[in-house]
């Protein structure tokens, strides 16, 4: 059944002469399967005044929403490896020293110790609310490392300090 959702394909090549170059060639296919977008991502999502989007929300806002909430307000400085013990903390430290963004740079989520954040409010803070620093932390960092590598995300500084980037 998984393999019927998520389809995977096997590409198996060989060729006898060492000068082929595998990459080329799938660049080539991949180029010449290119087609135009009929839609926007934007086309795709529902607007915020939905009632689907809307009760999404009101449930984060309430009861177990609320309880993930106060649970995220107890946690510890995640950067602080005595306190939090979190076993990959040295990965995203080099995560972001590899993308040049400051250890404590929080541009985007703003967020701090015991459930503290800084959120432009087109970003769902009720959302933001029911995930853990780690996460926070990843959001930040593949933000800025997208936002330096394109200009897809500009439309951020609008809403955010991104000066410590």
């Amino acid at each position: 059944m998984f393999e019927l959702i998520f389809p995977q394909y096997l590409f198996i090549w060989r060729s006898d002469d060492p000068d082929d170059d595998l990459g080329e060639y799938f660049a080539e296919i991949l180029e010449h399967l290119k087609t135009p977008l009929l839609h926007s991502m934007e086309a795709f999502l529902l607007p915020d005044s939905h009632d689907r989007i809307r009760s999404f929300r009101e449930a984060l806002r309430s009861g177990p929403g609320l309880m993930v909430k106060r649970d995220r307000a107890k946690e510890l400085d995640f950067w602080e490896w005595e306190i939090s013990r979190v076993k990959d903390l040295s990965a995203h430290k080099v995560y972001r020293e590899k993308i040049g963004l400051a250890d404590r740079s929080r541009w985007l989520t703003g967020w701090d110790t015991r459930g503290r954040k800084q959120l432009a409010p087109s970003l769902w803070p009720e959302l933001f609310d029911c995930w853990n620093m780690r996460r926070l932390d990843m959001i930040d960092c593949f933000a800025a490392s997208a936002s330096k590598s394109s200009y897809e995300l500009q439309f951020f500084s609008a809403h955010t300090d991104n000066s410590n980037i």
